[in-house]
């Protein structure tokens, strides 16, 4: 075998310029180097075991939202319900007011008396102050205000044996207030906590009864103050019955005046 040798003159070797040094020059492909270390892993994935000790740490978390979320949904219901019984307690409160209202100035048309003020259940008939007070619903009081009551109260109150939904009837007392304050007790009611307002029971205060009264449920019934308004200006234009004996009583009970 025959093997060509590259002879390189002096002036070649300075200058670099033969064409054989080229062919050395060349760059070579470099191989790739070893590091020693192993090839990224693919993420490993959870073995069955590890999965349930997983879902049974997760689980009792689970537990403790759904039974907080669950508590404060309840605690949420209780206040909604308890605001919706305080909201009908109230309207029940106000509709009773308001009928007390109206019963009593119902009766002080009838008897021919002009209230004091416009919501207030004192009334003057010739020139001679009285209260009515009602009784209604379940009750067997009414109430006194020591600081203010006059001598002379009109009881009217409700008969629950004769009441329909058309219209009821009203047994109607004279009391005077020398009588009741032997029998009051001090009203429980937080709104008479630091008044003089007194409970009086009917039963036993010695009463003069006058008669009774049966009045439409339509002609005292309200729900709006409102409503209450426009019943105390029908109220204000009734007629006065002089006939009625119940009237006639009445007035000569008030102030000793039979009207003929």
């Amino acid at each position: 075998m025959h093997v060509e040798e590259t002879v390189l003159t002096m002036e070649e070797l300075e200058t670099g310029s033969s064409p054989d040094l080229d062919l050395l020059n060349e760059d070579v492909p470099e191989c790739p180097q070893q590091t020693g270390t192993e090839p990224e892993a693919e993420d490993a994935q959870p073995t069955p075991g590890e999965q349930n000790a997983s879902a049974g740490a997760a689980a009792p978390a689970e537990a403790v939202n759904l039974a907080v979320t669950s508590e404060v949904t309840t605690s949420a219901a209780q206040a909604e319900e308890r605001a919706a019984a305080k909201a009908r307690r109230s309207e029940r409160g106000a509709v009773a007011h308001y009928q007390g209202n109206l019963l009593a100035a119902y009766v002080g048309r009838k008897v021919g008396a002009q209230r004091v003020k416009m919501f207030a259940n004192h009334h003057e008939l010739i020139e001679v102050l009285f209260q009515i007070r009602t009784i209604q619903g379940s009750q067997s009081t009414f109430t006194i205000n020591l600081d203010t009551e006059p001598p002379k109260i009109i009881v009217v109150a409700r008969n629950r044996k004769q009441a329909n939904q058309e219209e009821t009837k009203y047994a109607v007392y004279g009391v005077l207030l020398a009588d009741a304050v032997l029998h009051a007790k001090k009203s429980r009611s937080p709104g008479h906590a630091k008044s003089g307002h007194q409970q009086v029971a009917l039963s036993q205060v010695d009463r003069r009864q006058l008669g009774e009264l049966v009045i439409l449920n339509a002609d005292i019934h309200a729900e709006t103050s409102e409503q209450r308004l426009a019943q105390l200006q029908q109220i204000d234009a009734m007629d006065v019955d002089h006939q009625d004996a119940v009237i006639q009583a009445a007035r000569e009970f008030i102030c000793g005046e039979v009207m003929e």
